[in-house]
């Protein structure tokens, strides 16, 4: 169902194979299951930040110009208008309570596309360079327009680091993001939206979906991803208290051994639709993109494949 324009602002366990390396395994949380002897709740104790990770690598991408010249049809049955192909073109957001936010923004030529919105891990030690230019032309090569937002808190942008996961303001950055999408001039289709969270970047993406879910305004994410979810991303809302809106929304919850706890406990709580990927070696957040680079590609296929059906 199309959404009111918000005003514009400034367990089972089976191994998949080895690919390289490394054993990239899947979990699965089947409606109504349980995985292993995994409780039904989450953890009770709440921790405001993530593990320290390092600082990120520099995004080298570079600007494109092109402009499509013919209408086209989606893979949702849509008739798509041309408008200018960007990427990266750096965009300023301004969110609710007055912060502003650099982004990345990448289009696809075509009004309507379905769009991915990128979090990053904790700020100030990281921001939006956290996710790769090969990671973001993958997504693209599915057919997705991507922004990348720099979170409050992170060198470039303004506000306070702590809020952007701790709080109830840290939420805005990704409305910001929602809005400034949904009243491009490309028309992002805000109802074939997905979210992938890195590390801390996962409590923005739940919040917004739990506000999405209240306020009637925002469309839910059809689709997200947390790379290295953790009793963090349940800082403002815990998952087992919000299944039934979070049920149907598929879910890929990617983590490595080391972080297994919190995540298969969340599996085991058997909400419809997520399901999981252990990670071996791994790494915290996007960092498992150095450590197990098959998983940009598995990424981009589950937001894909979900988004289609």
């Amino acid at each position: 169902m199309a959404r009111a324009k918000l005003p514009a602002m400034q367990s089972r366990r089976r191994c998949i194979g080895r690919l390289g390396p490394a054993a990239l395994c899947l979990m699965f949380a089947a409606c109504g299951g349980t995985s292993g002897s995994t409780s039904g709740t989450t953890a009770s104790s709440n921790t405001s930040a993530e593990p320290t990770t390092a600082g990120p690598t520099t995004d080298t991408g570079e600007t494109t110009e092109a402009t499509a010249t013919s209408d086209e049809t989606t893979e949702q049955g849509t008739t798509a208008t041309a408008c200018p192909e960007v990427g990266p073109e750096e965009v300023t957001l301004t969110t609710a309570d007055g912060v502003e936010l650099i982004a990345d923004l990448y289009t696809t030529g075509m009004t309507g596309s379905p769009v991915v919105l990128l979090l990053h891990m904790i700020p100030p030690g990281n921001d939006k360079s956290n996710f790769s230019p090969e990671f973001i032309d993958g997504l693209r090569a599915k057919g997705f327009a991507v922004l990348n937002i720099n979170r409050r808190g992170a060198p470039g942008s303004g506000g306070s680091a702590t809020e952007a996961y701790q709080g109830p303001n840290g939420v805005e950055d990704a409305i910001a993001g929602y809005a400034f999408v949904q009243n491009h001039e490309c028309a992002m289709s805000v109802d074939n939206l997905a979210i992938v969270g890195a590390s801390n970047g996962s409590t923005t993406a739940l919040d917004f979906t739990v506000k999405a879910a209240a306020d009637g305004q925002l469309s839910q994410p059809r689709a997200m991803v947390f790379l290295s979810g953790g009793m963090y991303t349940e800082n403002q809302n815990k998952i087992a208290d919000n299944q039934a809106l979070l049920a149907n929304h598929p879910v890929l919850l990617a983590y490595p051994p080391a972080e297994a706890a919190w995540n298969t406990t969340v599996l085991g709580l058997g909400i419809s639709g997520w399901q999981g990927m252990e990670v071996s070696p791994g790494g915290h957040g996007t960092h498992m993109f150095g450590s197990n680079p098959e998983v940009m590609t598995e990424v981009a296929n589950f937001l894909a494949t979900s988004l289609e059906n």
